[in-house]
């Protein structure tokens, strides 16, 4: 049965996922991508987008190996959400994971953080900063899993109380 890699980005309404199959050959290993195949989008709360989402692969019977995601910045509590489900999944299910910034889901443009602040990159710095205007986020075409990291850490970015 044809395994796949899952790419979820779950930082900001809507949930978007992608099914990914490997391999897009290149004459350079490293640059070796995955093919964009399915996508899913899922309004409402992350964990019942996210309880969605896997219940609608696992009732088609979809074999995932890998999980990519975006581990923020974004909503606290989308991250917060995101991190646990994975990680529960990861455990019980065996899936291997792999995350990087949410901003290689949007071209580096400003992420809504809450209110009117949005989260920028500025020189490899998150920033926060007013009355920007955010992109949606998009899955890639092609996925690059070098572009990912073991370094699951949620990248919480939570301003002065």
């Amino acid at each position: 049965m044809q395994r796949y890699s899952l790419v979820i980005v779950s930082v900001n309404e809507p949930l978007l996922a992608g099914m990914y199959t490997k391999n897009i050959s290149s004459s350079n290993p490293e640059s070796e991508g995955m093919e964009l195949q399915e996508t899913y989008r899922f309004y409402g709360h992350t964990t019942h987008a996210l309880n969605e989402l896997f219940s609608t692969l696992f009732a088609k019977g979809v074999e995932i190996e890998y999980i990519y995601y975006a581990r923020g910045p974004g909503r606290f509590s989308a991250l917060k959400a995101t991190h646990i489900y994975l990680h529960t999944l990861a455990l019980t299910k065996g899936y291997r994971l792999y995350s990087t910034s949410s901003f290689a889901f949007n071209n580096a443009n400003p992420i809504h953080a809450f209110a009117n602040k949005y989260f920028v990159l500025r020189d490899d710095e998150i920033l926060l900063e007013t009355e920007c205007e955010a992109v949606e986020f998009r899955l890639p075409k092609v996925l690059y899993p070098k572009d990912f990291s073991c370094d699951n850490t949620p990248l919480y970015i939570l301003p002065a109380v």
